[in-house]
């Protein structure tokens, strides 16, 4: 007998087993047995217009400090560069 034909005999007891105790067997269901899934719909609820107002404001803050984030950064590297480009100058100029 190979691996999976024990499996199969094997949960196919189980499965047979469970049934018989009136048992929710969960994941050991007859894999045979097909059950519809149910698919519940939910209506997206809208936004009141004090929501999108304070979205939108959030919205508008984060984007600020991210550009105030990026402009640092920015300049952090660009007064690197200079002083790097002074120091290179300096040594060439010996």
């Amino acid at each position: 007998m190979s691996g999976n034909s024990v499996i199969g005999v094997l949960r196919r007891g189980l499965c047979n087993r469970l049934s018989k105790l009136e048992v929710d067997a969960g994941n050991f269901r007859n894999p045979k047995s097909l059950f519809p899934m149910d698919y519940e719909t939910q209506e997206k609820r809208q936004p009141t217009a004090e929501e999108r107002a304070a979205k939108k404001e959030k919205s508008l803050w984060d984007a600020q400090k991210a550009l105030a984030e990026r402009k640092k950064a920015d300049d952090a590297f660009r007064a690197n560069f200079e002083r790097l480009k002074a120091e290179r100058l300096a040594r060439e100029q010996k």
